[in-house]
């Protein structure tokens, strides 16, 4: 449903969906929740303040321009 979802959105950047058993989420969960950016390699480039009151949309999108911009 998911792939789906994605399909339907048409997202010009690369997307990456959690498997059933949630893997990505118990390794990086952090409640409150947090914003990530991975870089080519799987690392996380950056992390945002703990949301929604730590959300730095601006600094969140330049991490993700910074990240396209090396691929």
């Amino acid at each position: 449903m998911a792939g789906l979802c994605l399909l339907n959105l048409k997202l010009a950047m690369p997307t990456l969906l959690d498997g059933m058993d949630n893997g990505t989420d118990r390794k990086y969960a952090a409640l409150p929740e947090r914003l990530y950016v991975l870089d080519a390699e799987g690392r996380i480039a950056h992390r945002s303040g703990m949301g929604p009151w730590g959300f730095d949309v601006d600094a969140w999108t330049d991490a993700i321009v910074a990240q396209v911009a090396e691929v």
